[in-house]
């Protein structure tokens, strides 16, 4: 089932449940389960699941006080339920995740490697050059800026946690070939010289320990049945091939004496259930609270921060703020500016997320120690959580109110809905990028047959235009000829007859007198030939 850490109201056994705030006893029809449960229409989507049975509210109270028994699922680990305390603060919201750690390395490779060792998965979608983030399951991350893509942190150094980190997996057998992984590492020249390390598998205690090359501790452990369940609600894409379920817990060191009060502070001020362990505070949240932040006192722990920051999602988001931003404690990291710089509830809304790293005693106002603490609501962009994760509350502890067959209905219709949904956010999105891709690929094809007839067409009117002009030239020609031929002509006829006036020019009178005889000789002569023709035709 998924759930809803939030408020811990009274269900209809008297087991301490939890439901949001908005979800008060306000006067409204209900639908009845088994044993006189009322379940105010209006709440109903938020309350339906499939297969489970669901303890509603009777009252909701905000800001009441009193002790409530604190869910204790939890991935396997050497601490069982039966050894804690279970303690409870009013004014609970509950810790929805802890989401990703952010701790400065030296190389990006160097964390590539350990990390997909531990069985996480590179966030495909931020390029190299970009600050790593390592999905650890579908719902928790590693951020390991560093100096290659990180100006600021130049010349810091990596940090080292201060503390562990706990690991939850499947099986042991996909623990172990975590283990086998890591181990490997060491045959690459980069881990040589390292604090690269991993244990032997410790059956008693049920884990099994490793370090990075910077010296940041992972307990490794196989989760329960309903953690690993719980660690799978995730819907961060490119978590498919991830190895290892998630974050299971976050260790924090901090100095003698402080333990039990900064788990009141974190009760207090931010609503997280917290509960005594046999060797630290423990502060409960999650998916079905499968997640711990551990206070554990060591000696020697200054409690100063280190640059290194947790992030986190809840619920009351700003509630949260405005109790913290009344003590002062808000706080804007110059080194993520560009992310987010609330100082006000209007922009802690408009970033959904602010920072705060100081934890106080909240009687005396002493700092007890520093931790950045990077707190998201569920409207951030880069939320891991289903929806319905974030409307479902868990069930109670003891007898459950039955859903009738009509409520498992409506629960069924609700989930291929959510489903639905899903698959919109997921497929529009990415069907209409590629239609606008296709379109944007025809437009272009389009424009480039475009140009290609406006190219063909100027060719064809050029060539026109070169055929022209060669017509024209031609016609010149032969026009240039006819002039020659007549100009030809006209000297020709010129030559001739100055030749011939020059010949009778020159010739003695006598021959013109012969000639002149000859000449009427032969005009008597023709004068009696057509004399005679005329007489023959008569």
């Amino acid at each position: 089932m998924l759930l809803f850490p939030s408020h811990a109201v009274t269900g209809c056994t008297g087991h301490a449940t939890r439901c949001p705030p908005r979800w008060g006893a306000e006067p409204q029809t209900a639908l009845s389960g088994s044993r006189g449960c009322a379940l105010p229409l209006r709440a109903l989507p938020r309350f339906l699941s499939i297969g489970t049975a669901v303890t509603v509210a009777a009252r909701c109270r905000w800001r009441r006080r009193q002790v409530r028994q604190v869910p204790t699922l939890m991935a396997a680990s050497s601490t069982s339920a039966a050894d804690t305390v279970a303690v409870a603060q009013g004014d609970a919201t509950g810790l929805l995740l802890i989401e990703h750690l952010n701790l400065n390395v030296l190389s990006t490779q160097v964390a590539l490697d350990f990390y997909e060792a531990l069985g996480c998965c590179r966030d495909a979608r931020r390029p190299m050059n970009k600050t790593l983030h390592s999905n650890c399951g579908s719902l928790t991350q590693f951020h390991t800026p560093s100096p290659e893509n990180e100006a600021y942190i130049a010349g810091d150094g990596a940090q080292t946690w201060r503390g562990h980190v706990e690991l939850l997996y499947d099986s042991l057998e996909s623990l172990q070939a975590a283990a086998t992984r890591v181990a490997q590492l060491r045959e690459k020249a980069e881990f040589q010289g390292t604090s690269l390390a991993v244990g032997d598998w410790n059956d008693e205690q049920q884990e099994l320990w490793a370090s990075d090359a910077y010296g940041n501790k992972f307990a490794l452990r196989v989760a329960s049945n309903g953690a690993a369940a719980a660690m799978r609600v995730g819907i961060r894409p490119g978590t498919e091939d991830c190895k290892v379920l998630g974050i299971g817990s976050v260790t924090l060191q901090v100095p003698p004496g402080t333990a039990e009060r900064g788990a009141k502070f974190y009760a207090e001020l931010l609503g997280f259930s917290m509960t005594r362990e046999p060797s630290a505070w423990a502060l409960l949240g999650g998916p079905q609270s499968a997640q711990r932040l551990r206070l554990e006192e060591h000696a020697g722990c200054s409690g100063q921060e280190l640059g290194e920051h947790l992030a986190i999602y809840i619920q009351d988001f700003d509630a949260c703020f405005e109790r913290l931003l009344q003590r002062g404690l808000i706080w804007v990291n110059p080194r993520f500016v560009h992310l987010d710089k609330s100082t006000n509830l209007d922009e802690a809304r408009k970033y959904n997320c602010f920072r705060f790293k100081d934890i106080l005693d909240l009687e005396t106002g002493e700092k007890l120690f520093e931790l950045e603490h990077e707190v998201r609501s569920t409207g951030h962009k880069s939320c891991p959580l289903r929806t319905d994760f974030r409307l479902v509350p868990p069930s109670g502890t003891g007898s459950a109110c039955k859903l009738s067959e009509r409520h498992v209905e409506l629960a069924q219709e609700l989930e291929r809905l959510q489903v639905v949904g899903l698959l919109f956010r997921v497929v529009v999105p990415v069907v209409v990028v590629a239609a606008s891709r296709v379109v944007l690929l025809v437009l272009l094809l389009l424009l480039l047959l475009l140009l290609l007839v406006v190219v063909v067409v100027v060719v064809v009117l050029l060539l026109l235009l070169l055929l022209l002009l060669l017509v024209l030239l031609l016609m010149l020609m032969l026009l240039l000829v006819l002039v020659l031929l007549v100009v030809v002509v006209v000297v020709v006829v010129v030559v001739i007859a100055m030749v011939a006036d020059l010949v009778a020019s020159v010739l003695p009178t006598e021959e013109k007198g012969v000639v002149g005889a000859k000449l009427a000789a032969e005009r008597r002569h023709t004068a009696g030939v057509e004399d005679q023709l005329q007489t023959v035709r008569q």
